[in-house]
């Protein structure tokens, strides 16, 4: 392959190399001489002239490619019209190894009167001047601190100095772009013109789906909130107490600020990824908002088995005690009935009974005891808490409540903190493809930033 490299470019590779030897036995010589030299000076100082060489061979590889490869005519992303290229366009890159100028070959057209350089689009270059791997580390590092602390982080970590500004705007386009894919989805879907996936390799023994609700502050102090979901699976293992439980692994996460129409879609799409029509048992457990149960829960499949959280009809119980008992006997009334609940296989029937005792004879029941009354009826069906323990299911909607934190809450409710909409979905939607389980990857594989163009009213011949 040697002889296909030009001489220029051979040199350069040569030099290079004798840079490595040179920086290497300098550091090495330092070391022997300087006996306080500890590793983190060593590390630093191999760490800086790793980042140097490889500065110093993107720039030979990437900042001259055009310059040493055929060109020829290309089409107009446009109109389709081929045309040869003009001349050579520099544009500055900011990459994870330093800042570099990268000489592309220029085309322009005429009739659309906008002009284009091919390799971008082959490099993955945008209209930013981040890398791909830049920009992939500014968004990850902002979707999970405040943009000024990603800035300092990535400075001191990665060398990639940027400014909380250009984190922003990294982690709202990539953001911003998954919420594009996302609603893609759903006009396909509703086009018809989407291939559901066929499932794992290995199907799911039981399978959960689970989705809330998860309001944040705007700009103007009022609330939005975003749709949370996560499809998981759970495996028996120990807790801090000693207690063997069905703890949640492998799960996988939707956010979104779509219709509960659109967002079933999107939550059925990745539990069909995940297998739910292969699964042995589908659980749908969530809290009584209504939205859930009627465009949420059917995702898990005709033979779901539904599951209303334990703890919030745990908190209408706790209500209505408080309307019921006097303050000292509280505890022992709830430990009471929320036992029963959990363990006896007519508790709600039971409950309900207790309830209406403690109401006494009077014809008005307290307003709590009256809301807990009334959830015990509408959801009594989905609360057999017994069976499902009985069955290792888990009877808490911890999974969904732990997916809102983790995608919405602890980055999007810090102190002080108010969002553009787009830009808070943006951020909630980096943090769902981080913590899923190959998403953020897969993205990665297949983006492409829309690349940059240039407008002009009239392009000058200019010599190459």
């Amino acid at each position: 392959m040697e002889e296909f490299i030009p001489e220029s470019m051979q040199k350069r590779i040569n030099e290079i190399g004798e840079q490595v030897s040179e920086g290497l036995y300098q550091i090495y010589q330092e070391m022997l001489v300087d006996t306080e030299k500890d590793l983190q000076t060593i590390e630093e100082a191999i760490r800086a002239l790793m980042r140097g060489i490889g500065l110093s061979s993107i720039e030979a590889i990437v900042g001259q490619y055009d310059r040493h490869h055929r060109k020829g005519a290309r089409p107009c992303p446009q109109c389709g019209k081929k045309h040869q290229w003009k001349r050579y366009e520099a544009r500055q890159c900011i990459s994870t190894l330093g800042e570099f100028m990268i000489d592309r070959a220029y085309y322009y057209c005429s009739d659309c009167r906008g002009g284009w350089s091919p390799l971008d689009e082959r490099l993955g270059l945008g209209r930013s001047e981040l890398s791909p791997v830049a920009e992939q580390i500014a968004s990850y590092a902002g979707a999970f601190m405040p943009f000024a602390t990603a800035a300092d982080f990535l400075a001191r970590s990665h060398l990639l100095n940027i400014s909380h500004d250009s984190v922003n705007r990294a982690t709202v386009r990539v953001g911003a772009t998954l919420r594009q894919e996302q609603n893609a989805l759903v006009e396909a879907v509703e086009a018809g013109e989407f291939d559901y996936p066929g499932g794992p390799e290995v199907s799911p023994e039981t399978l959960y789906v689970s989705a809330d609700g998860v309001r944040y502050l705007t700009a103007d102090g009022t609330g939005r909130e975003l749709k949370v979901a996560v499809v998981y699976e759970t495996e028996m293992r120990r807790n801090a107490q000693g207690n063997v439980e069905p703890q949640t692994i492998r799960p996988d996460y939707v956010v979104s600020s779509q219709t509960p129409d659109d967002f079933r879609v999107v939550v059925d799409v990745l539990a069909q990824q995940r297998g739910v029509r292969q699964a042995l048992h589908t659980v749908a457990i969530q809290d009584g908002a209504p939205w859930l149960w009627d465009h949420i829960a059917p995702v898990a499949g005709p033979a779901r088995i539904e599951i209303i959280d334990f703890y919030h009809t745990a908190g209408y119980i706790a209500a209505a005690l408080d309307a019921l008992v006097p303050h000292d006997q509280h505890a022992f009334w709830q430990h009471l009935l929320l036992n029963h609940l959990k363990q006896a296989d007519a508790a709600v029937e039971h409950l309900s009974q207790v309830l209406l005792i403690l109401s006494g004879d009077g014809p008005d029941v307290p307003t709590d005891a009256q809301e807990a009354l009334d959830y015990l009826a509408r959801y009594g069906t989905r609360m057999h808490y017994s069976h499902y323990r009985d069955a290792h299911l888990q009877i808490g909607s911890g999974s969904v409540e732990s997916a809102a934190n983790r995608l919405v809450s602890a980055r999007l409710k810090q102190a002080g903190m108010r969002w553009n909409p787009l830009q808070a979905e943006a951020v909630a939607q980096v943090r769902a493809a981080i913590l899923s389980q190959h998403r953020w990857h897969d993205f990665w594989r297949t983006y492409r930033p829309a690349p940059r163009t240039y407008r002009r009213q009239q392009e000058f011949s200019h010599a190459a």
